[in-house]
């Protein structure tokens, strides 16, 4: 085995490491979040120097740590165009199977961090992209930015807090195992902590590498897994509704999409209700072409019947209003498409003028617009 590695070693050292990099005959997800680490080195940036590697390369590497051999090192190479390196790592890491909880956590983590930090908005649109399909495998819900007045966890309140879950553990090796009590009382630790989205990476990265240990029983891994899920779906909320506002609108239709499959029509009355202050054409056709795919939401058992009919005939306008005054065609005409969803008996046409006298005509008579049979929108 020893003659193995230090064949391989040779292989790294003579440069076969690019041949490694270009024909991988397999796929380690690590390899890939150890390429979008190399690509990110600060909030904002892309490294245009960096020590990225292929699959093969990534495991004979792993192979030989430890072992003290000198192609452990490798001299960090050009990058001409990072952010292609960027997107083809995001979306290799998406690819893996999201059934292993280890594996669905990297790709949380990392869909996180693209999606906030990123330069590239292509990269970040494709990380929101990922995040709603977690968001709904997750049940994350509405998205949910902390409030402004709120002061997260920094670092050293994270770290504390793994220390405890890692002293619990038994970690390092000569400490004494605390017992499923004091994992349990340290894990509550770690979902008592104030986390925004970087906090929130954080604990995501400790606990892969606690959950990484082949001497985890089956109680401390379930423990440590209950605390991963429940931070992978406070990064999910967060980052979902950073993105809304995010500044480019292909970031933000990609938030809309993801957020509505995640939180419901309960999230895109919002939106629509908030859509007169979005200045991207694209970005209202959107919502309004989800409006028009999923209706309006249902009226709740414990809302008032008169609260949820002024709550409607709001929402209504507001599509009349876009249906009728936007200046860009293509919105107009997905807002007339939404109100043929939502409302009986209108007229269901793509003429602004039709709606418009319908809007005048029911006014007048002082009615509310009647909901389709059968929907319930």
């Amino acid at each position: 085995m020893f003659r193995l590695l230090v064949a391989l070693a040779l292989l790294l050292t003579l440069g076969a490491c690019r041949a490694l990099k270009n024909f991988d005959l397999i796929e380690i997800a690590d390899a890939k979040a150890h390429n979008l680490a190399e690509l990110h080195p600060r909030e904002g940036r892309h490294a245009y120097v960096a020590t990225l590697v292929g699959d093969v390369e990534y495991l004979l590497r792993q192979g030989l740590r430890g072992t003290g051999a000198s192609a452990m090192a490798k001299d960090p190479g050009a990058i001409d165009v990072p952010e292609t390196e960027c997107l083809e790592a995001l979306l290799a890491l998406a690819r893996f199977d999201a059934t292993d909880e280890r594996v669905a956590s990297l790709q949380v983590l990392w869909a996180c961090r693209v999606a906030t930090e990123c330069p590239w908005d292509l990269s970040r649109e494709r990380a929101v992209r990922e995040l709603g399909t977690a968001a709904v495998r997750l049940e994350v819900g509405p998205p949910a930015a902390l409030a402004p007045d709120v002061t997260p966890d920094g670092a050293a309140a994270v770290g504390r807090a793994l220390g405890r879950v890692m002293a619990a553990l038994g970690e390092p090796e000569d400490a004494d195992r605390g017992g499923a009590d004091d994992l349990s009382a340290a894990c509550d630790g770690l979902r008592a902590l104030v986390l925004d989205v970087p906090g929130g990476r954080r604990v995501l990265f400790g606990l892969a590498q606690l959950l990484a240990d082949p001497r985890r029983e089956e109680g401390e891994t379930e423990l440590l897994r209950e605390v991963q899920r429940a931070t992978e779906v406070r990064c999910i909320a967060q980052t979902l509704a950073t993105s809304l506002g995010d500044g480019s609108p292909r970031v933000r239709v990609a938030a809309v999409e993801a957020a509505v499959r995640s939180g419901g029509r309960g999230v895109l009355a919002i939106l629509l209700d908030q859509l007169q202050r979005e200045p991207s054409d694209e970005v209202s056709a959107a919502v309004l072409r989800l409006v028009a795919a999923e209706g309006l939401p249902r009226r709740e058992e414990d809302i008032d019947p008169a609260d949820f009919a002024r709550a409607r005939e709001s929402l209504l306008a507001q599509l009349v209003r876009f249906a009728v005054e936007h200046p860009t065609g293509p919105v107009r005409v997905q807002a007339m498409l939404a109100l043929t969803r939502v409302v009986g008996g209108g007229p269901e046409s793509l003429r602004a003028e039709d709606w418009e006298d319908w809007w005048l005509a029911r006014s007048a008579a002082g009615v509310s617009a009647p909901v389709p049979a059968g929907t319930g929108r």
